[in-house]
């Protein structure tokens, strides 16, 4: 039999944590820093990180500067399937990918690869040449999908199918 307290069963209890300030486990304070990540920013770090790997499989485990010099070389050789150069907002979204997987609660990383000037000074200019070398070639720029035509729009707003009438 479950005894209730204050319209919470003793099971439940055990569960939701009371109080102004329960003690939370590790496990706990981790699912909550992990559901601040969108499922976009979960999979766009997972897939940065499966470019890196790639190329240094263990780069978790680097020190700084091991891991300066692996981001140099990765940055000048990193291309796409087709064996082109990504766009720029791909080679911004990778960089911030690998950063947000070393700082994640897994591995706690200390350091920023974004914005620790003197440990990543190397790597970063490479990245900065390499946007550059991206943008003097016109890859830089964002490809958007040609907008409705008028007739198509007209089309759509006279039929049946936006009607609020037709589920």
């Amino acid at each position: 039999m479950m005894e209730v307290v204050e319209g919470i069963t003793t099971e439940e209890n055990k569960e939701k944590p009371t109080g102004r300030f329960p003690k939370l486990s590790s496990d706990n304070k981790e699912n909550i820093l992990d559901e601040a990540l969108s499922k976009i920013t979960k999979k766009q770090t997972k897939y940065g990180v499966k470019i890196f790997r790639e190329k240094d499989a263990t780069f978790e485990n680097y020190t700084v500067e091991q891991l300066n010099c692996a981001l140099t070389e990765f940055y000048a050789e990193v291309r796409n399937t087709d064996g082109e150069y990504y766009a720029k907002s791909a080679l911004v979204g990778i960089r911030a990918s690998i950063n947000r997987h070393l700082r994640a609660p897994s591995f706690s990383k200390t350091y920023s690869i974004l914005s620790d000037g003197s440990a990543f000074l190397k790597s970063n200019k490479m990245f900065l040449a390499m946007i550059k070398k991206v943008q003097r070639e016109g890859m830089d720029r964002t490809k958007h999908h040609p907008s409705i035509s008028e007739g198509d729009l007209h089309q759509l707003r006279s039929s049946d199918a936006l009607s609020t009438q037709n589920p």
